[in-house]
């Protein structure tokens, strides 16, 4: 449906003429249409291979800190005892 029609099914809502419960439905299921369309819009588009890159190395210097931080991480070597 057109937006000017829609605009007229709700002024005959508000204005009390005519079968209310469908045109309620008719302008809901146009508002949810309206709302898919903008959100179908405004997605995000394919990745960048620099936009990766960056998110991988972030990735990995993050786990590196948080490797560091804790001494009993998996695939942290244990710590010895200095040789006398």
């Amino acid at each position: 449906m057109p937006v000017l029609a829609m605009l007229g099914v709700l002024a005959d809502v508000l204005s009390g003429q005519g079968g209310a419960l469908p045109a309620l439905a008719a302008l809901a299921i146009a508002g949810l249409l309206a709302v898919a369309v903008s959100a179908a819009v405004r997605a995000p588009g394919p990745s960048s291979p620099a936009g990766v890159r960056t998110a991988l190395r972030v990735s990995v210097a993050v786990t590196g800190y948080l490797r560091l931080r804790d001494p009993a991480a998996p695939g942290r070597p244990l710590s010895r005892a200095p040789s006398a």
